[in-house]
C-alpha cells in the first residue's frame, strides 16, 4: 500500500466517469419534491397536522431543483463537449510502441 504512495506512476488509471443525463436526474428530483408537497398537503387537510415547516423544506427543494434545471439548460453544451473530449485509455501490449524488426 505504501508502494503506491512512494511510486504514484505505478498506480492504475482510475475509471472513466459515467455520462449521466442531468436533465432527467433533475426532473426526477423535482417530481419527488412535488410528490412530497402533495403528501404533506393531504396530511394537513385530513389529519390536521402541523406541516408548515416541512412544506418550507419541500418548497426549497423544489426551488433549488428548478434553479438546477435552468443551470443545466444554460451549461448543457459545455459539459457535453467536455464529456465527448475525455481521454480514452486503451490497454496496449508492452511491445506495441516498438517497431517490428
Amino acid at each position: 500500500m505504501f508502494d503506491l504512495f512512494l511510486h504514484p506512476e505505478r498506480r492504475r488509471p482510475g475509471p472513466q466517469p459515467l455520462q449521466v443525463d442531468l436533465r432527467r436526474t433533475i426532473v426526477v428530483g423535482i417530481a419527488l419534491w412535488i410528490v412530497a408537497i402533495i403528501v404533506l398537503v393531504v396530511l394537513a387537510l385530513t389529519v390536521d397536522a402541523d406541516v408548515a415547516s416541512k412544506l418550507v423544506v419541500c418548497a426549497t427543494g423544489l426551488g433549488l431543483g428548478l434553479l438546477a434545471l435552468v443551470w443545466e439548460h444554460t451549461n448543457r453544451r459545455r459539459y457535453r463537449a467536455v464529456a465527448e473530449t475525455r481521454d480514452v485509455v486503451i490497454d496496449l501490449p508492452d511491445d506495441a510502441g516498438t517497431p517490428p524488426a
